[in-house]
């Protein structure tokens, strides 16, 4: 008996994800200038860094979840800038995904509101992430997730040689 199998793939590529968190915390200030009249203020920057590493070969697609509370929340990966203009309540979160193109706000009940039009304009908002090691940028005062995705026509093969 002779079977002829047709495979029709919707997306026929294969996706591999690398996984980023980022938490918050206190961001405080030293060598402080002294001010007459004891001035009640501390200047610091606000802004933190650290890296991620796309490791494919070619620029990659992303979802970035941003969890509230925040407010107009920014976060630079290498020279793209992703800033939209909403107020993130405690237990909501922001989710941008540059392969559909969107922008979703989802309050703590669960329903979703679209937030494409908060977007910063100007810019290639759903712009891919860079090869190599990318630096982000962000103010350090909420959590957000950051998942890389390696989009390929076939599976990267691992060849184990037997001993």
């Amino acid at each position: 008996m002779d079977v002829n199998l047709t495979v029709v793939a919707e997306n026929p590529i294969w996706v591999g994800e690398d996984n980023y968190t980022f938490h918050s915390y206190g961001i405080s200030s030293d060598n402080n200038k002294r001010y007459p009249g004891r001035y009640p203020y501390r200047y610091a920057n606000g802004l933190t860094s650290n890296y991620i590493i796309n490791p494919h070969y070619t620029e990659a697609n992303f979802k970035m979840i941003i969890y509230g509370p925040v407010i107009n929340p920014q976060v630079t990966v290498g020279t793209n800038t992703y800033l939209v203009n909403v107020v993130l309540e405690e237990g909501e979160y922001l989710q941008i995904n540059s392969r559909d193109r969107t922008i979703v706000k989802v309050l703590r009940n669960g329903e979703r509101a679209n937030a494409y039009h908060y977007r910063q304009k100007g810019r290639e908002f759903f712009k891919k992430i860079q090869p190599g090691r990318q630096m982000i940028q962000w103010t350090g005062k909420f959590n957000f997730d950051l998942t890389v995705y390696k989009e390929r026509s076939e599976p990267k093969w691992n060849v184990h040689q037997a001993h």
